[in-house]
């Protein structure tokens, strides 16, 4: 029997977890058996090596007498089977820092084991943080790994992660969808409101819009000058307009544009809120 609260589990340079625990394990018959719960309120993952390196022999290299150590066969021991059921919660401060993403996990899921190692999940964990792809930074907007009676190494996925796009009076945000399975993910490049996946990955990419089939198209080059104030300047690809803007965030969502082009020139009042 494991009973606890806000017990320290493992502690090493690339994970730190707490846990609070009431699991039941036995040993009978040759066969494992387990129950409970495990909560986990506190977790920092932090892997230093995610990629193994794997060391193989060249195509052309041709072996004329006996065999490699790696290629010899190994008596294996049959598994212990196991059986029971087990629920994990991650509370609200489990997070996740990656290269390329930094992340929490909260949920609750059970895992069921019937004999094979390998137990079968319900639940559903979500994710929320911010992610790199296409070299920027996208903000999870929807985040959710699904346990829905599948094998626990292999949850559905469904991950939308966007930013947002400035000065644009047709497209308000462009981002990536991931759904699918973690052996057989699926990522699309998306935009909002819908448009081609083209026109999504150039937006996702450069944050610009070269939509070739209207003829419209520029691409900005901008920095904050000072803490709330942004400049920009913009080249058009299709024609010879040039655009100044500046921005001033008035308050957190709040911000006022001003912008200065040959063909027109406007102000507008904005206001960002989190979809």
């Amino acid at each position: 029997k494991l009973r606890g609260n806000e017990l320290t589990i493992i502690d090493v340079p690339d994970l730190r977890a707490v846990a609070d625990l009431d699991v039941d394990i036995a040993y009978a018959d040759e066969t494992v058996t387990l129950g409970g719960k495990i909560l986990i309120p506190h977790a920092r993952v932090r892997p230093k090596n995610l990629v193994q390196n794997k060391q193989t022999v060249s195509e052309d290299v041709v072996i004329v007498a006996g065999r490699l150590p790696d290629t010899e066969t190994r008596a294996t021991a049959a598994p212990v089977p196991i059986r029971g059921l087990l629920e994990l919660t991650l509370g609200n401060d489990v997070a996740v820092d990656l290269d390329l993403a930094k992340a929490t996990l909260s949920g609750t899921a059970t895992f069921e084991w019937s004999g094979d190692p390998m137990p079968v999940a319900n639940g559903r964990y979500a994710i929320a943080g911010d992610i790199e792809a296409f070299g920027q930074v996208l903000t999870v907007v929807e985040g959710g790994i699904r346990f829905p009676s599948v094998p626990a190494n292999n949850p559905n996925l469904r991950i939308r992660a966007e930013r947002e796009i400035f000065g644009n009076s047709q497209i308000k945000a462009a981002g990536v969808l991931v759904t699918g399975t973690i052996s057989r993910p699926a990522i699309e490049a998306y935009t909002y409101p819908a448009s081609t996946e083209e026109r999504a990955l150039t937006l996702l990419v450069t944050g610009s819009d070269f939509n070739y089939d209207q003829g419209v198209g520029a691409v900005a080059f901008g920095t904050y000058v000072a803490p709330k104030l942004f400049l920009s300047y913009g080249v058009g690809l299709f024609g010879r307009d040039n655009v100044i803007s500046a921005r001033y965030d008035l308050a957190s969502g709040f911000g006022i544009k001003a912008t200065s082009g040959q063909q027109e020139s406007g102000i507008d009042f904005i206001y960002r809120f989190e979809r």
